[in-house]
C-alpha cells in the first residue's frame, strides 16, 4: 500500500469511479491506498468540496447517467459501537457484579 497523500484530482477521480459503479475494493486497489484514505475522501474528512467538484465534472462527462446517479454523501453501512470501558459507553453499560 502506498503512503502518499491523495491529491484533489485523485479524490475527484475516486468519486467519479464510485458513481460509475466501480467496486470499492477495485477503487482502493487502483490507487494503491490504505482503505481508510479512500473512506476519508468519501466522508470528506480530506479534500472537502471534492464531491461537489466531481459532481459537476460527472454531469458534464456523463449527462445521461447523471440523471439517475445518487450523488448523496457517503453513509457508512456499519454502525460503530463504543467499546466497553470507553468514556462514551460507561453510562450505557450495565455494571457487572
Amino acid at each position: 500500500m502506498s503512503t502518499h497523500k491523495l491529491s484533489l484530482e485523485e479524490a475527484i477521480q475516486i468519486w467519479i469511479l464510485r458513481w460509475l459503479g466501480e467496486q470499492k475494493q477495485a477503487i482502493i486497489l487502483r490507487f494503491g491506498q490504505n482503505p481508510l484514505r479512500v473512506y476519508e475522501v468519501w466522508t470528506e474528512e480530506t479534500h472537502k468540496g471534492s464531491r461537489e467538484i466531481a459532481m459537476k465534472r460527472f454531469k458534464k462527462l456523463h449527462p445521461k447517467l447523471a440523471k439517475t446517479t445518487d450523488f448523496s454523501p457517503h453513509q457508512p453501512k456499519r454502525k460503530l459501537v463504543p467499546r466497553i470501558g470507553s468514556a462514551s459507553s460507561d453510562d450505557d453499560q450495565p455494571k457487572l457484579l
